[in-house]
């Protein structure tokens, strides 16, 4: 008879099981590793093409240029002028601070109106360089910056008092645009003129960091003083006259005065001067010319000049940003 199987051992009849696949889309989620073949490959690039996007700012990502954002405006930042192994944290210090300056910066412009700006004879560049020049610079100022103007020529007219620039834009806009070459250059009493100015303005609003950016193309020259010339001295393309250095317009004491005003901070009032200078109109005048406009900024670091109109906007780009400093 044939033996009988032990109750006890039982004979494994189920199938072996197959092992499971690993999926090599471990890392998304549960839907996708069910999927299988080219839609799963397809729907994988489709996420990365679409994070990447989203990533780098959209399909056509605006390319950005290294900037200040600042209220009415944006003021070029020149990389070198960055710290060295500057980051992105440091550019976005650099950029809180300019707009906290504007905030608190007053600016009075007193400007030179005078016949040698375009009038007559000589290059009406001068004037319309002036113009770009300042209307770009204060397009850098904040609502609450203190803007004022004044242009002088044979007289010195207050175009704008001092205020707010989202008060005065309007009326600072138009006076610039309204600038046209006059006669003579009376820089001493401009420079007085302006001084009343600032010391009313400090008084009125004394926590306001003041600056004063004089720009002018030649010397202080009086009909008095022209009369009085010699030829030896006088500018060699006029055919009107001598043009001669008047030392009675001469603003040096009266700038060293206006240096002397401080705030309520104690702080004192700056000095930018801007000389373009016409090397075939005023070399009669050079030494004394550069000296005067040298003694009345504050220092040398605020003094510019040039020979080329076009060269006007990136000085007073630069003289923004020493405000800031």
């Amino acid at each position: 008879m044939p033996k009988k199987t032990s109750s006890r051992v039982k004979k494994n009849t189920a199938q072996p099981k197959k092992a499971k696949k690993s999926s090599s889309l471990w890392f998304f989620p549960s839907r996708l590793k069910n999927l299988k073949g080219d839609a799963a490959i397809y729907i994988v690039l489709g996420i990365i093409v679409i994070g990447g996007l989203f990533f780098a700012g959209g399909l056509f990502p605006r390319v950005k240029t290294d900037t200040m954002d600042i209220e009415g405006g944006e003021a070029q930042i020149d990389p070198n002028s960055l710290p060295k192994g500057g980051s992105k944290e440091s550019l976005q210090l650099q950029t809180l601070k300019f707009k906290r300056c504007t905030e608190v910066a007053a600016v009075e412009f007193l400007l030179d109106n005078s016949g040698s700006m375009g009038g007559p004879g000589f290059d009406p560049a001068k004037m319309d360089n002036l113009k770009t020049a300042v209307s770009a610079f204060s397009e850098k100022f904040s609502d609450t910056s203190l803007v004022a103007l004044r242009t002088f020529s044979v007289s010195s007219n207050l175009k704008v008092p001092f205020g707010y620039y989202k008060d005065n834009k309007s009326s600072f806009g138009s006076a610039i645009s309204a600038m046209s070459p006059q006669t003579g250059t009376y820089q001493k009493n401009a420079f007085e003129a302006t001084k009343s100015d600032l010391e009313s303005a400090v008084t009125k609003y004394p926590k306001y960091d003041f600056n004063l950016i004089f720009f002018s193309d030649g010397i202080p020259e009086t009909l008095d003083a022209n009369r009085a010339c010699t030829e030896a001295v006088c500018d060699p393309k006029s055919s009107g006259g001598c043009r001669c250095f008047d030392p009675n317009q001469d603003p040096t004491s009266t700038a060293s005065q206006i240096k002397a005003i401080k705030n309520g901070s104690g702080s004192n009032i700056r000095i930018f001067s801007i000389l373009l200078f016409d090397p075939s109109r005023d070399s009669f005048a050079e030494s004394n010319l550069k000296t005067l406009m040298k003694s009345v900024a504050t220092d040398s670091s605020m003094y510019f000049e040039t020979t080329d109109p076009k060269d006007l906007e990136a000085l007073f780009d630069l003289i923004i940003r020493k405000v800031c400093t």
